[in-house]
């Protein structure tokens, strides 16, 4: 008689038991009040850029025309709120998403700091049909553009700490989104002071001058982005500068200048979008040849130790 082996009884509580129950995996991370706070922001900015994107008219309660400077791009450079909205629209739903969410990017370096800008955009849209159009909205430009920097800076150092917010898609989807809003808000800023100052003092001279510091100011921007920087150079804000520059050169008004004087300020924004254009590339191609540099010196370094200890153990040995 053929004898049944059995298989022996296992306790539910036993080790061997615990291990066949499948481990859940973890769930996502839930939405948190940030992530609605920048999707309301996108919103606040999105309805505070349509005026923007249909005119230049940032003093709405007037003729635009009469506010004209010389630092007052053409129509065709407002082209680039378009692509500030869509960019902004991707980081909006992007950091909705469960891989994305709880990203010390989006936590860390965005914060409530996203939804402090677009408030201020508001505020200084509001201020375009007030008695104090020009002071109040420069004013509002100015903390949005202080805002906007603070962004970067905490999105940098965030970058800095964390080697997988590094990537390519990082980049485009959470980082470039505010760079590129930060290079077009320190335009309007400085054109904003501009145009302030030229309808304060209406003089040709002043005007002349005026137009001419903004120019200065512009190319410190670029210097401090591409050279003095911290951290990894930005290539981004020259760029938007170098597309404004360019509205600038293309819509200067000569009614009340000589002509050699148009051509001369022409040339002058002109060139300046050319240095703003070139110079991102040459910054890069620097940057590249000195980490190719550094990783065939490690390599070096590396080949050279490896040798020095093969022989000195050959030479134990022997």
């Amino acid at each position: 008689m053929e004898e049944r082996s059995e298989t022996p009884f296992t306790p539910a509580d036993s080790p061997s038991r615990r291990k066949e129950v499948p481990i859940p995996p973890p769930s996502p991370a839930s939405l948190g009040i940030l992530n609605y706070l920048n999707l309301l922001a996108f919103f606040f900015n999105y309805g505070a850029n349509i005026p923007q994107a249909a005119s230049f008219d940032w003093f709405s309660a007037r003729d635009i025309n009469q506010y004209k400077s010389l630092l007052t791009p053409s129509v065709m450079t407002s082209a680039i709120i378009d692509v500030i909205i869509l960019f902004q629209g991707i980081f909006a739903v992007v950091q909705m998403m469960p891989s994305y969410r709880s990203s010390d990017l989006v936590q860390r370096g965005v914060g409530c700091w996203y939804i402090s800008a677009s408030t201020c955009q508001l505020c200084l849209v509001l201020g375009y049909a007030s008695i104090f159009d020009a002071l109040f909205s420069t004013f509002f430009m100015g903390a949005f553009l202080v805002i906007l920097l603070q962004i970067i800076k905490r999105q940098s150092d965030v970058s800095a700490l964390d080697g997988s917010a590094q990537t390519v898609e990082i980049f485009w989807i959470i980082k470039f989104p505010f760079l590129l809003q930060t290079g077009w808000v320190v335009f309007l800023f400085i054109w904003g002071i501009n145009i302030f100052l030229t309808f304060t003092i209406n003089y040709l001279w002043f005007q002349l001058a005026s137009f001419h510091i903004c120019l200065i100011c512009f190319v410190w921007v670029g210097v401090k982005t591409l050279i003095l920087h911290e951290g990894k150079p930005n290539y981004v804000i020259p760029l938007v500068l170098s597309w404004a520059m360019l509205g600038v050169a293309l819509n200067v008004d000569g009614r009340n200048m000589s002509d050699w004087m148009t051509i001369l300020i022409q040339f002058e924004a002109g060139a300046l979008a050319g240095v703003f254009c070139i110079g991102p590339c040459v910054v890069m191609w620097i940057e590249r040849r000195r980490t190719f540099q550094k990783s065939y010196d490690t390599d070096d370094t590396i080949e050279i130790a490896c040798d020095t200890s093969y022989k000195g153990g050959g030479m134990e040995m022997a």
